[in-house]
């Protein structure tokens, strides 16, 4: 990404400005660091994906901080019938899933990965 990117998980939030400032937050901390979004793109990046209120409530604030786009990515697409819905009403543009569970936002592929990981423990 040529922009500075911010990245929030359900674990932590830290934001990377070109490795310059990075910042951790709790996940029981309940506000966002102070930092800028303004104009940034930012990733969203999560374990899994079910019902998707987490990932949207994040991308609400973020978009209301000034955050110039906001996307997703996470390991396991579980969607819930309703969770990509509620992800885009919150304005998450792209959502980008590893194919540990078939679903369409599939984009990373496990299985080179996983062998490589597999045959270097040998």
């Amino acid at each position: 990404m040529s922009l500075p990117s911010a990245t929030l998980t359900a674990r932590k939030v830290a934001i990377d400005t070109y490795r310059e400032n990075v910042v951790y937050l709790r996940r029981d901390c309940p506000v966002m660091p102070d930092v800028d979004v303004r104009d940034r793109q930012v990733v969203l990046v999560d374990d899994m994906i079910s019902t998707g209120r987490t990932l949207a409530e994040a991308a609400r604030t973020l978009t209301k901080a000034g955050a110039a786009r906001v996307d997703v990515a996470a390991t396991h697409a579980l969607f819930s019938e309703d969770a990509g819905r509620a992800l885009q009403a919150a304005g998450v543009r792209r959502i980008w899933t590893t194919d540990s569970v078939r679903h369409a936002t599939n984009a990373i592929r496990l299985a080179g990965p996983l062998a490589h990981a597999l045959r270097a423990r040998r």
